[in-house]
């Protein structure tokens, strides 16, 4: 039987390589555990608490020509103000002001939503992509879907259309095309 996650994520602790990987069966197994390994052996270190932990990816696209930040649908964050604090970290370490920030489309109360929303315009105005509301205000007509009863009740009070949701978290293939031509557009705007 194979683990939820038997793939190695490449990452650096301060200048030691070392893969993490998860070896619980499932996101929810209370017994799994993260396993830190070093690639190339060597002299036992200490890890000092707060010692950063960069994945390859990160460091692979670091200084990148603009930065799509897409983080939190599925949580990670205590509040609107501890989401924005992750995503000024994230553009502070990307070393560029060129960026795209997209939102949450299916998180908390439509209140919770809204003052998320309205925090994360003030902070980043043009360079955020209000996601919910392009999804429940116009996605439907862009794919040109016609809209059933579920996805009626959904837009009316502001959600995501269930017809362009694979699940109640994430997009189906047209809403994840959707995404792509909302981000394409924002770039062009920006002179990306």
């Amino acid at each position: 039987m194979c683990s939820y996650s038997n793939r190695n994520n490449p990452i650096l602790i301060d200048t030691v390589k070392c893969t993490l990987w998860w070896n619980g069966w499932d996101y929810k197994d209370n017994k799994g555990k993260y396993i830190i390994k070093r690639i190339h052996n060597g002299n036992p270190i200490k890890i000092k608490s707060g010692t950063l932990i960069h994945t390859a990816s990160e460091l692979r696209f670091k200084d990148s020509f603009v930065n799509i930040f897409f983080i939190g649908q599925n949580g990670g964050f205590k509040s609107a103000n501890d989401l924005l604090c992750q995503y000024q970290k994230m553009i502070d370490f990307s070393n560029s002001d060129r960026f795209i920030i997209i939102g949450l489309y299916a998180k908390g109360t439509i209140q919770e939503m809204k003052e998320m929303e309205a925090l994360f315009k003030t902070e980043f105005g043009d360079k955020y992509i209000n996601l919910r509301e392009y999804l429940s205000e116009k996605a439907l007509k862009d794919a040109n879907i016609k809209p059933k009863e579920e996805d009626m009740k959904s837009v009316s009070v502001g959600l995501c259309p269930p017809s362009i949701m694979s699940d109640k978290v994430h997009l189906n293939k047209i809403g994840y095309e959707l995404l792509g031509n909302l981000v394409y557009e924002r770039m062009h705007i920006l002179g990306y």
